[in-house]
């Protein structure tokens, strides 16, 4: 069934200037005064039209003869009367409507915001075939509030005195992107463009790092609950671990921000020297709070949520359309760059064979684990739907097939990360094992298969492939007799 075409919406940016005038006050007055004249007319009209009726109730016989005669156009001026009526009603409210918009507009103070709400006065006709987006007003909020910004209001005033505590610190200041995956790093950008980039290799930094990018911006931590999950009462490191970090974030910082002229260089960089902080500090009340700042931004497996919002989107309502499968494509190949063994992944030790994740780690990482193999299901039903369409073209029926067979070979991935999914890593084999044989691709099928017995005889040296999976493809499924003891990982 082909898919519904999705146009990109028409956007308009709509603005006016209040302007109460003199012949304002005309127009109003002078459409109120027509508006009251046309009501009473209509009032008259219907009060004869109601004696008419009495008269006729009352003296049938006289009334007939003229009811042949005029009652079509008796009915006729009934009806004018009352679609008349139900107009200048209408009319009139929305005359008295702008009256009182006027009215308060004159009163108030020309150099505060104005009174009244531009939304109230203005209203767009559309036809059938455009339909309206979800009500957002933040343009028009936002055009007017920097347009009659004031600088005696209390909140222009407040950013006053904290830019002048803080001025210093945000001069020249570059954009900072922490970036949290497999690994969690730092990225630097000047305003020129260079670009600085390093990555966080000790666990307990990257921890405190990526405990405080999974709260939402802005939100403080007391000292002690970062601390006592990732540290406990070893405790003493902390703040060599930050002041570190703090090191190399300044050091990109003035590689970025470096200026070729060499009279302004030194200056530059002592402006910029030991000025940048990772982490905001509120000691003020009796509790130690800890943030990002929040001109830091944060991105956690880039796409994973985007992508996974939009197919949940498309799946709960029908009319809205799901990522094309050109998209989806590109955004699985970017999430595996950044995904390797799941959140915080590369941190995590093994025990026995097995990963043991940071405790307060283990729900991020479900929750960011099952979206990426949600993100990667949906991709390779896609994409084997396109495959199916193009049955008769050998090429792209090929290539089609050979790339679902990779979605879930990276649904294998996923499934095999620190915190595993097992039935959904053996549905992804299977699947892998089927496709690959589709195309006679024996070594790939044979790798796939070996990275998931090995991860299986890790956990259990008796396990045996179900009978299911072997009979697929035997000869790509035959265990090793002395396989590794460490489960492993492309």
């Amino acid at each position: 069934m082909p898919q519904k075409k999705s146009w990109k919406p028409l956007l308009a940016l709509v603005g006016a200037r209040p302007s109460p005038s003199l012949f304002a006050y005309f127009y109003h007055i002078g459409m109120l005064l027509l508006s009251l004249v046309i009501s009473l007319l209509a009032v008259l009209l219907i009060m004869a039209e109601a004696l008419v009726c009495i008269k006729a109730a009352l003296y049938p016989s006289r009334a007939l003869p003229l009811l042949q005669h005029y009652g079509l156009t008796f009915l006729e001026g009934v009806a004018f009367t009352f679609g008349a009526s139900v107009f200048v009603y209408a009319e009139t409210k929305q005359e008295v409507k702008h009256m009182l918009g006027l009215v308060a507009l004159t009163r108030a103070d020309p150099d505060q915001p104005p009174p009244v709400r531009f939304s109230d006065y203005i209203a767009v006709s559309t036809p059938a075939w455009l339909h309206s987006l979800l009500q957002a007003d933040l343009p028009d909020k936002m055009l007017e509030t920097l347009q009659q910004v004031v600088p005696g209001e209390p909140w222009v005033k407040r950013l006053a005195e904290y830019l002048k505590q803080h001025a210093p610190e945000h001069a020249l200041s570059p954009s900072i992107l922490i970036s949290v995956g497999d690994r969690v790093s730092i990225s630097v950008l000047g305003h020129n463009g260079r670009r600085q980039q390093f990555i966080i290799t000790q666990p307990q930094t990257a921890a405190i790092i990526g405990m405080l990018a999974l709260q939402k911006k802005g939100v403080w931590l007391r000292r002690q609950d970062i601390i006592q999950p990732i540290y406990g009462e070893h405790d003493q490191n902390v703040n060599q671990h930050i002041h570190r970090v703090n090191e190399k974030l300044n050091q990109a910082a003035q590689k970025v921000l470096a200026v070729p002229d060499e009279r302004t260089k030194g200056e530059s960089s002592s402006k910029q020297e030991n000025n940048l902080r990772l982490i905001e500090y509120d000691e003020s009340g009796k509790e130690n709070l800890w943030r990002l700042p929040i001109t830091f931004e944060v991105e956690i497996l880039p796409g994973v949520a985007t992508l996974f919002e939009q197919i949940r989107a498309a799946q709960t309502h029908p009319d809205f359309p799901p990522p094309e499968r050109d998209t989806l494509n590109r955004g699985c190949r970017q999430i595996m760059d950044h995904y390797g063994k799941g959140l915080f992944g590369s941190y995590q030790k093994k025990y026995r064979g097995q990963y043991q994740c940071w405790p307060w780690a283990t729900e991020p990482y479900a929750q960011y684990r099952d979206q990426c193999l949600t993100i990667l299901d949906e991709a390779a039903k896609l994409e084997w739907a396109f495959a199916m369409e193009h049955q008769h073209e050998p090429a792209i029926l090929h290539a089609a097939i050979r790339q679902t067979a990779q979605l879930n070979k990276w649904k294998l991935q996923v499934a095999l990360g620190v915190i595993p999914h097992l039935p959904l890593a053996e549905q992804a084999v299977r699947e892998c094992l089927n496709l690959y044989r589709m195309i006679d691709d024996f070594s790939t099928a044979r790798h796939v298969f070996r990275i998931y017995a090995a991860f299986m005889r890790a956990r259990d040296e008796d396990w045996k492939p179900l009978k299911e999976m072997t009979e697929i493809w035997p000869a790509a499924t035959v265990l090793e007799k002395s396989g590794p003891k460490s489960g492993a990982s492309e």
